[in-house]
C-alpha cells in the first residue's frame, strides 16, 4: 500500500504510509495497532522499503498474527527530513545521539500523531494497546514521540536512538525496551545508555539490551529478541502492555509544553499550535495543608491550555487550587474541546 496523507493542522504538508490490517475482522472487537518509524535510509513516497523491513514485519506474519491480530502501521518521512530535528551539523549526521528537544515537533511527527490520530476514528483500533517502535532516524523519533505524546502509547520501542534526557521524567512510567550495539559506527551509543540512566534517576524502569557486536544493524535481532532470564520475549513483553485511560481534554494538535514530577506522579500543560512566544509553566508546586495541591501558573495564559495529572498521580482530597496571575480558583474539571474552547480549563480532581 501507498496511501497518501494530508496534514489536518497544515494543508500544504502531506506524507504516505502504508497500513496492515488483520484478517477477519470481527463487529465489535479494537485491536492494536503498533507503529513503526523506519530509518533515514527509507525517506521518500514511496512505503515499500520501509515496511519491508523487519521491525515491520515481524508484527504481520501469519504466525504472530494468528496469536494476536493488530493493525502495523508505517509512515514515511519525506525526502530530506527528519521524524526528530537532532542534528546540528547536516541531515544524517547522527553524532548527537543526545540532544535539547526543539519546543515543537518536526511536520513529519506532527502528521504521524495526526495519523495515528485519524486512524483510530477509522478503523478498530485499541486507544488502550497502541505500540510504537523505531529505528535508527526513527529510533530518535520514538524517543521523542514518546516524550510529546506520552499519553498516546502502551510501549516504545527505541531501536538505535537517542534523544533529551532532561526530558525523562515525562515517559518515567512508561513501558520502554530500548537497544543498541557498544560498536554502532553510526548512532552513538551513549545516547541510549544517558537515556535509560536519566530514566532510573527519576524512578523509571526501561528495559535495555545492549549487544557488544553488530553495529548499526541490531534491528532484526532485537524485535525477535528471545525469552531469557525469566523475561519474555520482545513480543511477547509488548503484547502484555495496556495503557490506562488518557485525559479526555488533549485532544488534535496537543502538545506537551511543560511536565514536572510530584508524589510520584506528573503534572503537565498541554497547548495546541500556534504556541506563544512565552508559553505557560508552573512556577510553584506544593501540597496543601488540607489536602490537594498549589500550582502557580505563569507565562502567557492568553490561549487556551489544558492542565492534568498522569493516571498515578494520587493526592489527599478532591480538589487542586491554582493560582493564576493572583486569580485563586477552585474550578471543577471541564471536559471541553481544547481546540474550539475559548477559555482556559484545568482538571483540578484527583482520579
Amino acid at each position: 500500500q501507498n496511501i497518501p496523507f494530508i496534514s489536518t493542522s497544515d494543508p500544504s504538508q502531506s506524507n504516505h504510509y502504508a497500513l496492515f490490517m488483520p484478517a477477519g475482522l470481527q463487529s465489535g472487537t479494537n485491536y492494536p495497532l503498533v507503529v513503526f518509524l523506519h530509518g533515514s535510509g527509507n525517506r521518500g513516497a514511496d512505503t515499500t522499503a520501509a515496511s519491508l523491513r523487519e521491525a515491520a514485519q515481524i508484527w504481520a506474519r501469519a504466525t504472530n498474527q494468528l496469536a494476536h491480530p493488530l493493525f502495523v502501521l508505517a509512515p514515511v518521512v519525506p525526502t530530506n527530513q527528519l521524524w526528530a530535528d537532532n542534528t546540528t551539523n547536516g541531515l544524517d549526521n547522527f553524532a548527537n545521539s543526545s540532544y535539547s528537544m526543539k519546543a515543537n515537533p518536526t511536520s513529519s511527527m506532527r502528521m504521524m500523531f495526526e495519523l495515528v490520530q485519524s486512524l483510530e476514528q477509522t478503523q478498530p483500533i485499541d486507544p488502550k494497546r497502541i505500540y510504537l517502535v523505531g529505528e535508527s532516524m526513527g529510533g530518535y523519533g520514538a524517543w521523542e514521540a514518546a516524550i510529546r505524546y506520552p499519553t498516546l502509547w502502551a510501549a516504545v520501542i527505541p531501536l538505535m536512538g537517542g534523544t533529551d534526557p532532561s526530558k525523562a521524567a515525562i515517559i518515567k512510567n512508561l513501558p520502554i525496551w530500548t537497544f543498541h550495539a557498544a560498536n554502532d559506527p553510526t548512532v552513538p551509543v551513549t545516547g541510549t545508555r544517558q537515556m535509560v540512566s536519566a530514566l532510573r534517576a527519576v524512578g523509571g524502569h526501561p528495559l535495555y539490551a545492549e549487544f557488544a557486536t553488530g553495529g548499526h544493524g541490531i534491528s532484526a535481532e532485537a524485535v525477535n529478541y528471545p525469552a531469557q532470564s525469566g523475561n519474555p520475549s520482545l513480543l511477547d513483553w509488548t503484547y502484555q502492555q495496556a495503557k490506562m485511560a488518557s485525559p479526555t481534554n488533549v485532544v488534535g494538535n496537543a502538545q506537551i509544553i511543560y511536565s514536572n514530577v510530584f508524589n510520584g506522579g506528573s503534572v503537565t500543560i498541554y497547548q495546541t499550535a500556534p504556541l506563544p512566544a512565552n508559553p505557560p509553566s508552573i512556577q510553584a508546586l506544593s501540597p496543601l495543608a488540607g489536602g490537594g495541591l498549589n500550582l502557580t501558573i505563569t507565562g502567557d495564559v492568553s490561549l487556551p491550555f489544558s492542565l492534568w495529572n498522569s493516571p498515578d498521580f494520587t493526592l489527599p482530597g478532591t480538589n487542586w487550587t491554582l493560582s493564576d496571575s493572583g486569580l485563586i480558583t477552585n474550578n471543577p474539571f471541564l471536559a471541553q474541546d481544547l481546540l474550539t474552547s475559548t477559555r482556559r480549563f484545568y482538571r483540578c480532581s484527583t482520579p
